[in-house]
């Protein structure tokens, strides 16, 4: 089996959590699992969203996966990604590692855990860039 880092992407209450806890019950090897909103959780999980720590937070979540994947683990990371760039950084590291990577578009409608406004949500919906699959010929993206 080839190691693998799954991206579950969609926007806030969609169900990328609850997908990636599903698919870690499921794996068939050790798979750790990254997202952002995990770095706002305190000590004993109450989450506490701080806008200006959202770079911190992506970082984290970077820097978590790239470790796991060092070490040879399956990595799942669900966040928004509603952007593509958000990907890149992501996919840069597998390409690097020679791990094959999985996008996961999550398309739920259920009520926000976070109590993200609805404007954002909104927001995020209309802006929502589609993955760019790359071809075996060309780049990993552009």
């Amino acid at each position: 089996m080839s190691q693998t880092l799954t991206l579950i992407r969609g926007i806030p209450g969609s169900g990328k959590t609850t997908l990636a806890t599903n698919m870690i019950r499921r794996a068939e090897t050790r798979t750790d699992h990254f997202e952002n909103d995990v770095f706002f959780c305190d000590a004993n999980g109450v989450y506490r969203f701080d806008a200006a720590k959202q770079k911190f937070a992506s970082a984290w979540c970077l820097s978590q996966t790239m470790k796991s994947l060092v070490q040879g683990r399956d990595v799942i990371v669900s966040n928004t990604f509603f952007r593509y760039a958000q990907m890149i950084p992501y996919l840069d590291i597998a390409a690097r590692l020679g791990v094959s990577v999985k996008v996961i578009e999550c398309t739920g409608r259920y009520q926000s855990i976070h109590s993200v406004p609805d404007e954002t949500i909104k927001l995020m919906s209309d802006t929502f860039e589609p993955y760019i699959r790359a071809d075996e010929n060309g780049p990993l993206h552009e």
